[in-house]
């Protein structure tokens, strides 16, 4: 049984280091793009090259700084690179204050009609009756503005907060899936702290950077519940992957690779295994508590007139939608919202009939082959376009100037929508930045796999379970925003490789 689980972890790894090598070359030859919608260009190959050397250059530098800030106080480090990165964070939420936008903007809206005591979005045909994955984040923002300034500057520096944690846990994770360097992690922390996109997304309020914290806190219990076997690291995970749901529902990716995990790292011994199958049945049972509770609830007080989710949408309309057409998936504008709401009123199995065999019409006029190629093609532009749309989400791309900010500074005048050379610039590092990313990451699977090391083996699982669900739903980029800090830590232990490589021979020469 053992031979064949780590045969199992060579193949995935193996398999994951090729579907990652394909798509690094191809993106030599591609160029995806967030904005307006997704769409693929020619590449400019000299100029991705150019900025990712710029990047693998950081990442050396990085690595050789890590080496002398190991003989430091690494407690006092940390504590001021953190403080930093939170003063920093938070300057930028005032310096460039765009307005909300989207859902984010929707939900904020709700939550303050919470407190006035109104909750008709709750109802049939209304949003949070056809959208309850959303109830989770509206409830908090409307229990911050309780006890805060109703203000989307407070939900933002929250944001700032939840990002500062994550760094923490990222450079936390590092050095408990690799104790014997240690002294290198203060690297991963930098890499962390010096990574845009969460900065950017910081003006996003709506969920994403909450549940990517709390996932991450999972992912951390859930290793060290494995490693020692102490039942408080699994009620730890129980509980963070519980709260990330309530957030957002991504979290449930998370959720089958932790169990997942923990089912191939069972131990001989049957009392450990069944404490490991208790724990996992234990995670499953809270995972949805708190909306469960909710529901009961509004029930009960008359807030709602039927149970959560009854009439919410089926998840057909959104596989539907993320069918690979001209916009690879991407919204489409409300048209399957107003057909469930409209024509279904709001019926889930009468809608989710029409949206399967809508999806089946599909299939067929387009053809198996072509079909295969689309969703090839979606999935390719999801990985590497590499923004997760921060200029969308972020920025803002409103081009009424009094939707586009909340107050004026002069930073923000140097990202208006209309001014596009600093966003094309942002967009072409951040590519860039995955793109190298992406073949470091790559190149540690190889690696790994050779070594027969699967310590990073939970990781694995969450990009895998990315990589099939999103190929099938509704796209964005800002979708695998979760798995930033993975490809950090992953690319960061091989730069690191690298460093002692060139160091080495450096060495030798002179």
């Amino acid at each position: 049984m053992h031979n064949f689980v780590l045969k199992l972890k060579t193949l995935a790894y193996t398999v994951l280091a090729i579907f990652f090598s394909l798509i690094w070359v191809l993106a030599l030859l591609l160029h995806g793009w967030a904005s307006p919608f997704p769409r693929l260009s020619p590449q400019k190959p000299l100029l991705l090259a150019g900025l990712a050397f710029l990047v693998f250059v950081f990442f050396m530098l990085v690595n050789r700084a890590s080496h002398a800030l190991s003989k430091i106080n690494g407690k006092k480090f940390v504590f001021r690179i953190l403080l930093l990165y939170t003063f920093l964070q938070i300057s930028f939420v005032l310096f460039f204050p765009v307005n909300a936008y989207e859902d984010a903007r929707i939900v904020n809206n709700i939550a303050l009609q919470f407190l006035e005591g109104d909750f008709n979005a709750l109802g049939i045909g209304k949003y949070l009756g056809y959208y309850p994955n959303n109830i989770g984040i509206t409830i908090f923002i409307a229990f911050i503005y309780m006890i805060l300034p109703k203000s989307y500057i407070t939900l933002r520096i929250i944001n700032t907060l939840c990002n500062t944690i994550t760094a923490w846990l990222i450079y936390s994770l590092y050095r408990e899936l690799y104790p014997e360097k240690r002294e290198k992690a203060c690297g991963i922390l930098i890499l962390a702290v010096t990574f845009l996109p969460p900065v950017i997304l910081n003006n996003f309020t709506y969920g994403d950077i909450l549940c990517n914290t709390f996932c991450l806190a999972a992912m951390l219990n859930a290793i060290r519940f494995t490693k020692y076997g102490s039942g408080r690291y699994a009620a730890c995970t129980a509980i963070f992957l519980m709260s990330a749901n309530f957030m957002r529902s991504v979290a449930f990716l998370f959720l089958a690779a932790i169990i997942f995990y923990w089912l191939m790292n069972f131990k001989t011994k049957i009392a450990l295994t069944l404490k490991n199958v208790a724990y996992g049945i234990l995670t499953l049972l809270i995972f949805t508590l708190p909306m469960k509770v909710f529901s009961f609830a509004a029930l009960k007080a008359g807030i709602i007139p039927e149970p959560v989710g009854v009439h919410a949408n089926p998840v057909w309309r959104w596989i539907n939608m993320g069918f690979p057409g001209k916009k690879l998936g991407y919204w489409d504008g409300g048209r399957n919202i107003g057909i469930f709401v409209n024509r279904f009123k709001c019926n889930k199995r009468d809608a989710s009939i029409y949206f399967i065999n809508e999806l089946l019409d599909k299939y067929r006029i387009t053809g198996m082959k072509e079909v295969l190629k689309a969703y090839t093609k979606k999935t390719f532009w999801l990985w590497t376009e590499g923004t997760y749309s921060v200029n969308y989400y972020g920025l803002s791309q409103a081009v009424d100037s009094s939707r586009f900010m909340l107050y004026s500074t002069p930073l923000l005048k140097l990202v208006e929508p209309w001014d596009r050379a600093a966003r094309l610039s942002l967009d072409w590092m951040l590519h860039s930045y995955n793109w190298l990313l992406i073949g470091l990451t790559c190149l540690y699977l190889f690696d790994a796999a050779r070594k027969k090391d699967f310590r990073l083996e939970l990781f694995v699982y969450v990009i895998y379970l990315y990589i099939g669900f999103y190929m099938f739903w509704e796209v964005k980029s800002r979708y695998i925003f979760g798995v930033y800090p993975i490809l950090l830590i992953m690319g960061y232990y091989y730069s690191g490789r690298l460093y002692s490589l060139f160091s080495g021979k450096i060495r030798k020469i002179t």
